[in-house]
């Protein structure tokens, strides 16, 4: 890793081989940094599920929780459906 950087890169092979269903969350007021980084993530998986939730920034579980939860018990239900 270059000195200059404090993470390792994360490239899209990197993010395929994550096996479980993806979640990929963002606020409707999100950074716009955030949103470009989530929507690289949804491009690399085209199988994630990306969702918004209104009224809400980065973060959307303490600004908005019941739109968050009732996003995450519809993800939730649906992984739970397919994997029966």
């Amino acid at each position: 890793m270059p000195s200059d950087q404090s993470f390792p890169a994360f490239t899209c092979d990197d993010v395929r081989r994550i096996q479980a269903p993806m979640l990929l969350v963002k606020g409707e007021n999100s950074p716009v940094f955030l949103r470009t980084i989530l929507d690289k993530l949804h491009a690399c998986v085209p199988t994630s599920t990306e969702i918004e939730i209104p009224a809400a920034s980065h973060g959307v579980q303490f600004e908005n929780p019941q739109a968050f939860n009732d996003a995450l018990l519809q993800f939730l239900a649906h992984v739970e459906k397919a994997l029966q």
